[in-house]
């Protein structure tokens, strides 16, 4: 039995040609392409996708009308620029304050009695009233006693531990005074004590007999650190 004839080249070749583009249809640029998706994903895909070797498809290629403008103007009118914004064209008359500014000009709304002078109202610091001794956190009133912002900024000493700086000026006796050095374990002859006790009386402006002097604690210690240097021979 004869073998059966293997067939020409050309043949084969286009055999196999054939049967590749049967199996794989999307290789043979000829055959045209269904589309299977929507026409959108196919634009994103245009739009957002890398091709290797070719620009990404922004939009940006040659226009067919190259004297149209596309999109909103920026600036639809004359609009003034940073310089201009900067130095103003307001003129000097319109650079005034305005009359009404920290006063009312509108009769019997004013806040002052023109014949007396007299203020009506209540001040917004009540330094009219004594504060109380426990205030709630419910009273909003500010007695005078409120911090300044230099005060919060830089907080006098022993702030944290609820020593008030009212508490260092606040003008004590001699036996008060005596009483504070005790405690706070500063021991003082007695001698040394009237020393620094008659002049820190005198440093607060407080005059008559020996035994009604009274004085503040800041300035008892500013001069008992004054004596101390004299006595070390500092200066």
């Amino acid at each position: 039995m004869s073998s059966p004839k293997a067939p020409e080249t050309a043949d084969w070749t286009t055999l196999c040609v054939l049967l590749l583009q049967i199996l794989q249809p999307d290789l043979d640029e000829a055959v045209a392409q269904k589309p299977v998706t929507s026409s959108i994903y196919d634009r994103h895909k245009a739009t957002l996708g890398h091709e290797l070797g070719k620009p990404r498809h922004l939009g940006a290629a040659a226009r067919s009308e190259p004297n149209r403008v596309f999109g909103v103007a920026s600036a639809r009118e004359a609009e003034p620029s940073v310089g201009e914004l900067l130095r103003g064209w307001y003129t000097a008359e319109q650079q005034q304050p305005d009359p009404d500014l920290g006063k009312s000009i509108r009769e019997g709304w004013r806040n002052t009695d023109s014949p007396t002078n007299r203020s009506f109202g209540v001040p917004s610091v009540r330094s009219d009233i004594p504060a109380p001794t426990t205030r709630s956190v419910a009273n909003t009133k500010n007695y005078g006693n409120e911090p300044t912002a230099g005060q919060l900024l830089t907080p006098p000493k022993c702030v944290d531990l609820g020593v008030k700086e009212e508490h260092f000026l606040a003008l004590r006796s001699r036996d008060e005074m005596v009483r504070l050095l005790d405690e706070a374990g500063i021991s003082m002859d007695g001698e040394e004590f009237e020393v620094v006790f008659c002049r820190a009386a005198q440093m607060d402006g407080v005059d008559g007999p020996v035994g009604e002097l009274r004085c503040s604690l800041d300035s008892f210690l500013k001069l008992r650190h004054y004596v101390m240097q004299q006595q070390a021979g500092l200066f």
